[in-house]
């Protein structure tokens, strides 16, 4: 088997960036590590534990965002435009090891996804590509799981939640925050997002994630609002959904500063 490519220190110095590494054998783990709680979730593992696709949607978004709505004929936007991050070939090599991962099956550790974060929040609009990249990472079907629309609200809420927990766990390998009992309320301290990112950009992903779940739950005017952050110096970070569709998300406001 071939080993897997990075890109090159000539490349990544040229936009200011450390080098992304490949997966890779980690140090033992320290002899206790306690289980996530909205504690313990700053807890940072050095397990290779996130799945690829949570890179590799941030990467395509990021791609996507950085291509011109309009290319001359027989234009190479690679070479008329190469400060564009996304047209670069090292954002195309990254892509295409993120899939042979997927493919694989390894995992990601912390450190990798925390390099890549810190390439998008040196980006003015890395508010709104972290929200399309939590959008998309649940795919483009938004319809409601069968017999969803005759389910009681209350039903409907428990498996909107549920399949929040474990989309987070299946994502990340750990638990991301809690739900207070009732309404749909996902609240954490410390988490992940926060850690990466103290301004608060990343956790649009959490906001447009929870959101489109909630969507596939209760139909497309679901909405899920960042009420409380700890970037703006609340002591958790708060996340509500409204099923009627009463709360605003950064989709909507196209927010490129922090959370909404």
């Amino acid at each position: 088997m071939q080993p897997t490519r990075t890109p090159s220190r000539a490349l990544l110095k040229g936009y200011g960036l450390r080098q992304i590494h490949p997966s890779r054998t980690p140090p033992a783990p320290a002899p206790h590590e306690p289980n996530s709680t909205l504690a313990s979730t700053t807890v940072r593992s050095q397990r290779p534990r996130i799945k690829p696709s949570v890179a590799l949607v941030i990467l395509e978004v990021l791609k996507e965002q950085d291509r011109p709505t309009e290319i001359l004929e027989d234009e190479n936007p690679t070479h008329t435009l190469p400060r564009r991050l996304g047209l670069s070939g090292v954002v195309d090599a990254q892509i295409r090891r993120y899939r042979e991962d997927a493919k694989g099956k390894r995992k990601l550790g912390d450190d990798e996804l925390n390099d890549l974060f810190a390439l998008v929040l040196r980006r003015p609009d890395a508010s709104r590509i972290f929200f399309l990249a939590g959008a998309r990472i649940l795919g483009e079907d938004l319809k409601p799981p069968a017999l969803s629309r005759l389910a009681p609200r209350a039903l409907k809420m428990r498996r909107a939640k549920r399949e929040v927990k474990r989309t987070f766990h299946r994502l990340f390998g750990r638990k991301m925050g809690a739900f207070a009992p009732g309404g749909f309320v996902l609240e954490g301290a410390g988490l992940f997002f926060f850690q990466t990112d103290p301004r608060g950009h990343a956790c649009n992903f959490v906001t447009s994630l929870c959101e489109g779940v909630l969507r596939r739950h209760f139909g497309r005017s679901a909405r899920v609002s960042h009420a409380l952050c700890q970037s703006r110096g609340d002591s958790t970070c708060r996340w509500v959904g409204d099923p009627a569709g009463g709360a605003p998300s950064p989709e909507s406001t196209k927010d490129e500063g922090g959370t909404s």
